[in-house]
């Protein structure tokens, strides 16, 4: 049986834009991953840590990534309520706070309701 084409790349993804790279980490990131899991706040706010440097870029990249070479009709963001920073991020990178019913969920024994913010590409 053949396998279908993917629009996912084979190779490691390496976006690069505004003054920012994003890439896959390796093994000499990680006395700044360590860093970076050590920040209270990182954690308080993300059930991963997500360091990928200012993350209004990251987004703006990642979105344009999506959008362009996937196709995607629509990038999602959950993003729990109150998190005034995150929320600040995804509207300066064009997401819209939806209609959606809040997505309730347990995170680190602890229980969010996480917002759904919307990117739709113009095409």
């Amino acid at each position: 049986m053949e396998t279908p084409p993917s629009d996912f790349p084979a190779e490691p993804v390496r976006l690069e834009g505004q003054g920012l790279v994003l890439r896959e980490w390796g093994e000499s990131d990680l006395p700044d991953l360590a860093e970076l899991y050590d920040d209270p706040e990182i954690s308080r706010w993300t059930p991963v840590a997500s360091p990928c440097g200012p993350m209004w870029r990251a987004l703006g990249l990642a979105t344009r990534y999506a959008s362009g070479r996937l196709r995607a009709r629509r990038v999602l963001l959950r993003i729990e309520a109150g998190n005034l920073a995150s929320t600040a991020v995804a509207r300066s990178a064009g997401f819209r706070l939806t209609g959606d019913a809040l997505l309730v969920r347990e995170v680190k024994g602890r229980r969010v309701a996480l917002q759904t913010w919307c990117h739709r590409p113009s095409r």
